[in-house]
């Protein structure tokens, strides 16, 4: 009787749990974030915020919160909703304690947000954890999967087109 019972809350929590975890993740790219024929528009918004923090100098001489700098573009790919995905990107802290995070951006490049305007919002993943991930360098590139929503969340850091609730983390040397 015990076993039949273990069995059946064995089998009530593997029912429960979301169908994006069943499977191996999907690698993606952020050039799979963007939908077809956003090149050129992307191109040009990077360059007109580029000059629009940067007019007659350094971007810290513009004293603006990032997002202003950034280029609006929340354009999704509606298929990667509720999708496991694995994408290489570097972090961007929005909240630290004792060296880790709950709370991170995802960009496709270094200085990202920190020192350079934002990417577009669809070249950006609010990323949130559970547990507290440790924090290396902020230069060293890290492979995340999860399960990726088209949710917008707006950070002064920069805003994202996508968010990603963590499921792994690790340092690519």
């Amino acid at each position: 009787m015990k076993s039949a019972c273990l069995l059946l809350c064995l089998a009530s929590l593997a029912v429960s749990q979301p169908t994006a975890w069943a499977g191996p993740a999907r690698e993606v790219t952020w050039e799979d974030l963007a939908p077809a024929g956003q090149d050129e528009l992307m191109a040009q918004a990077r360059v007109a915020a580029l000059i629009k923090g940067a007019p007659h100098g350094s971007f810290s001489d513009q004293n603006l919160p990032m997002n202003q700098l950034q280029p609006g573009l929340f354009r999704t790919i509606k298929t990667l909703d509720s999708a496991r995905v694995r994408i290489k990107g570097y972090l961007v802290p929005l909240e630290m304690g004792a060296g880790t995070t709950t709370e991170f951006l995802l960009v496709p490049y270094f200085g990202a947000c920190i020192h350079a305007p934002p990417p577009p919002p669809n070249q950006t993943i609010h990323v949130q954890s559970s547990a507290p991930v440790k924090i290396g360098s902020l230069s060293t590139p890290v492979e995340i999967e999860g399960v990726l929503s088209t949710k917008r969340v707006v950070s002064e850091m920069g805003d994202a087109a996508y968010s990603l609730t963590l499921g792994n983390l690790k340092a690519i040397n």
